[in-house]
């Protein structure tokens, strides 16, 4: 479970570096394709090794919030 919620964050991560650069780019900023590409490139490699339900959990919190995995203290997110 350890090795697949690892899998899950860096696949968050991806997200949001993709994100960021479609953020930056409606600013008007020139981003370079390969930067864009090379993260899609990643993100789909990811995806590849995470089982389909888990991976399906993931993309449907990642719809209704920001992030859909956060650490958690004392049973509260932070």
């Amino acid at each position: 479970m350890r090795n697949q919620l690892e899998k899950l964050v860096a696949l968050q991560d991806l997200d949001l570096m993709i994100q960021e650069l479609k953020e930056v780019q409606e600013l008007g900023f020139e981003v370079k394709t390969e930067s864009s590409e090379t993260l899609k490139n990643a993100r789909d490699e990811m995806t590849a090794k995470i089982p389909r339900p888990l991976l399906g959990n993931y993309e449907r919190l990642r719809k209704r919030y920001k992030r859909a995995i956060v650490p958690i203290k004392d049973d509260k997110c932070l």
